[in-house]
């Protein structure tokens, strides 16, 4: 699937952010971020909040349908968790579950942590070779090779070059992020008649 091209901007870049990718996190870190940037007009933004929103994404995909997110993936047995620990309904919508995690951030944080800790840096490899935390940090603080956002401790902060582009093609990123998922969770679930399908039910909620 192709994006629409920018002549100011590196599309073909954040065209490979699901290059290799071996778990779930990057497809549904992009998606949650990108809801908060076009729906709530935000363009600085906490990892806490683009986590809750994560697991408010995926919350289908894992409860009701029950699709393995492969042995590499956290996010399966954390959402788990996390529904235990906070009672919420497997029938929620997304708006429900993110505000309850948000509203209880202190009390599941133990459970989010674990994608704080490499996705928000990891996610800017196709324009930061990874080495280092720290590293990343500096780099993209100088949106190096325009990269998508700068980090700065637990938050991070949009490209303003990215802004319009994000807003203007919303419906084309977040086809591109399902229609990549989808390629992945086919993958994980062979026995599972119309992947597309149940994740295009998923998109209702």
């Amino acid at each position: 699937m192709l994006l629409p091209q920018n002549k100011h901007l590196p599309v073909s870049i954040l065209a490979g952010i699901f290059n290799n990718t071996t778990a779930t996190y990057k497809f549904y870190w992009f998606v949650a971020l990108l809801d908060i940037v076009v729906k709530e007009r935000k363009t600085r933004v906490s990892f806490w909040e683009i986590i809750a929103g994560m697991v408010a994404e995926s919350w289908y995909p894992i409860h009701y349908f029950k699709l393995s997110f492969g042995k590499a993936d956290s996010l399966f047995t954390k959402s788990l968790e996390i529904q235990k620990e906070l009672q919420i309904s497997i029938d929620s919508d997304k708006k429900k579950i993110k505000d309850q995690l948000l509203v209880n951030i202190e009390d599941t944080k133990k459970f989010l942590r674990v994608f704080a800790l490499n996705v928000p840096y990891r996610f800017l490899s196709p324009w930061i070779r990874y080495t280092y935390d720290e590293d990343v940090v500096a780099k993209s603080q100088r949106y190096e090779n325009g990269c998508l956002y700068a980090i700065y401790g637990d938050e991070i902060v949009i490209n303003e070059e990215w802004v319009d582009y994000l807003n203007e093609n919303y419906i084309i990123l977040r086809d591109f992020a399902f229609w990549n998922l989808t390629e992945f969770l086919q993958k994980h679930n062979p026995n599972v008649p119309n992947v597309p399908f149940t994740l295009v039910l998923t998109l209702l909620f």
